[in-house]
């Protein structure tokens, strides 16, 4: 039924399942229900759904109550034992950053399926800009990573990912501009490795 793109842990999607033979041909008389698995929890939409007409269920809806990268599984309920298995997708929260008119300090606060600077961050006027000893852009970003966005008014930007609670990052002698985790966290408990290596915080 098509790739599976990544989801809010807790909310509603849908997914369409179709029936295709080892060739992936569409079976066009396949008049069967299916039974809906996951690697993931599902706490709603798992079990067996309506029986497919002819070779399509077009719209069945799931809940995924588990974060991770997971896959949905249909397996024939009658009439056989075959089985599909969807592409592996993201289930994580969702949050947002606020942006004001102007020049923002950003990072990415989850774990994402895509870190383009356009997908993160839609609207922004410029390149996402990190700090290395000079400024250097950067079209896609990383976790962990400081970067100056500027955009022309305020935008909500929502995020759906993994949260994360914890990185280590590279640095550089001198100054460096270091993206944050999912959560507030003290400047106190930013440690090097090894210990004593950071001049400020």
């Amino acid at each position: 039924g098509g790739l599976i793109g990544a989801q809010v842990q807790g909310a509603a999607f849908t997914i369409r399942i179709t029936a295709k033979d080892s060739s992936n041909n569409t079976v066009t008389n396949f008049n069967t229900a299916v039974n809906i698995t996951s690697t993931g929890t599902l706490s709603s939409g798992g079990g067996t759904t309506p029986a497919l007409v002819g070779d399509v269920l077009a719209s069945h809806s799931v809940i995924v109550s588990s974060a991770g990268s997971i896959t949905i599984t249909a397996t024939r309920t009658t009439g056989g034992i075959q089985a599909g298995t969807s592409n592996s997708f993201l289930v994580g929260i969702s949050m947002t950053q606020t942006m004001r008119s102007g020049w923002n300090m950003v990072s990415v606060p989850l774990t994402v399926s895509d870190y383009t600077k356009t997908i993160l961050y839609p609207g922004a006027m410029t390149n996402a800009f990190a700090y290395q000893g000079t400024y250097v852009a950067y079209g896609t970003l990383k976790n962990g990573i400081g970067y100056w966005v500027k955009f022309d008014s305020v935008h909500i930007i929502p995020f759906a990912g993994l949260l994360r609670g914890a990185d280590t990052v590279d640095v550089i002698a001198g100054w460096n501009l270091v993206g944050s985790i999912s959560r507030p966290l003290a400047a106190a408990s930013i440690t090097s490795i090894p210990n004593g290596l950071i001049t400020t915080k």
